[in-house]
């Protein structure tokens, strides 16, 4: 939650995951991969849902950083 603002999210288990791997220090793409992994579902389903998760965290100011890109 972003206190100045307001803004607030809630995330589903495999969202809070690659969240929680995220902040733990992993790559974008090495978080990626781990949930793809756990929950089997298709790479780029977990990919393109985990970068506008990423993206709207970083907009809504409740994370900072740069623009995320799927590592090469």
């Amino acid at each position: 939650m972003n206190l100045a603002t307001g803004a607030c999210f809630e995330l589903n288990r495999s969202a809070a995951e690659l969240l929680t791997h995220l902040l733990d220090g992993a790559t974008v793409g090495g978080a990626i991969d781990t949930v793809q992994k756990k929950y089997r579902v298709a790479l780029d389903v977990v990919e393109t849902d985990a970068l506008q998760l990423c993206d709207e965290l970083l907009r809504a100011g409740l994370v900072t950083g740069n623009p995320v890109e799927r590592d090469p």
